[in-house]
């Protein structure tokens, strides 16, 4: 079996594996970006989480933004970045996540002739507009919650070789959905605590 398979089903595992030992979370949105240069593009943004549900904790992810670009070539794949941090429940339907970004690619702005390397940071406020079975003390066996999630990204890009501007630092705000799927079967919770 070629490696490229057994990376995609070793992938497919851990985020099915994530999804009933944690929470699994798809995002989809977009937001406006905007390098050092002043450059501003705007673009779609595709992000999976595996979180863990039922309070604060550990968050980890995958965040991947996708240029507009011309009518002959409509979505550009621009980067795939690795975040990871921790997930703060807030009062209410509120959370806070706070993120380390590393990952791999070029801004969304500004094409590079190979692959940059990315560090940075993001903030995300999320307001939860769907679901409350991760706030109730109640077993469930799988359930959905819906979230509104509004980040705020900054960062740098380490171009490669024999590229002119060396490092171009990007910027950007998102709005997201954020769809969670979670269960209880394999929680380490008491579900008789208090009865």
């Amino acid at each position: 079996m070629p490696r490229l398979a057994r990376g995609v089903i070793a992938a497919v595992a851990a985020v099915a594996a994530g999804t009933w030992l944690a929470g699994c979370g798809a995002q989809l949105g977009g937001g406006a970006f905007v390098d050092s240069h002043g450059t501003w593009r705007g673009a779609g943004t595709v992000d999976l989480r595996i979180v863990q549900m039922r309070g604060s904790g550990p968050v980890l992810g995958v965040h991947v933004p996708v240029a507009f670009e011309s009518a002959d070539r409509p979505f550009v794949l621009r980067a795939a970045v690795l975040e990871m941090g921790t997930h703060l429940r807030g009062p209410g339907p509120l959370a806070l996540e706070l993120l380390y970004d590393f990952g791999l690619g070029g801004p969304v702005a500004r094409s590079y002739r190979g692959a940059g390397v990315y560090f940075g940071g993001a903030a995300a406020l999320l307001l939860r507009v769907a679901g409350d079975a991760d706030w109730r003390a109640v077993f469930a066996t799988a359930f959905l919650d819906v979230d509104l999630v509004l980040t705020a990204r900054v960062g740098g890009w380490l171009a490669p070789a024999r590229t002119n501007d060396w490092i171009t630092g990007e910027g950007s705000a998102e709005l997201a959905v954020r769809f969670t799927f979670g269960s209880d079967l394999f929680s380490t919770q008491h579900w008789n605590e208090g009865s």
